[in-house]
């Protein structure tokens, strides 16, 4: 939200495989009208901010976090197994 409350900006992210993040932000923004009255009944300000919808950054950078715990697991996975059969 922009410190004059006039602008917002609304990171989106897609859940459905059939439709790529920059086709859903496209209709999003094809339907912001529709998007600003129905939240106009939620949200009381003098002026409803303009929409600007992006990419969700977050899911990309926890789903590499993710990626690297489970390298991480399989190294640790693979040093108990090589010290199990060290120790016998």
């Amino acid at each position: 939200m922009s410190k004059d409350l006039r602008g917002a900006t609304v990171e989106v992210d897609s859940l459905d495989e059939t439709i790529t993040n920059e086709q859903m932000i496209k209709q999003l923004e094809a339907r912001v009208g529709f998007i600003k009255r129905e939240l106009r009944g939620y949200i009381n300000f003098k002026y409803f901010p303009n929409l600007k919808f992006a990419l969700d950054s977050h899911k990309a950078r926890m789903d590499a976090v993710e990626k690297i715990m489970e390298q991480i697991a399989a190294e640790n996975k693979e040093e108990n197994k090589e010290e199990e059969q060290g120790g016998e």
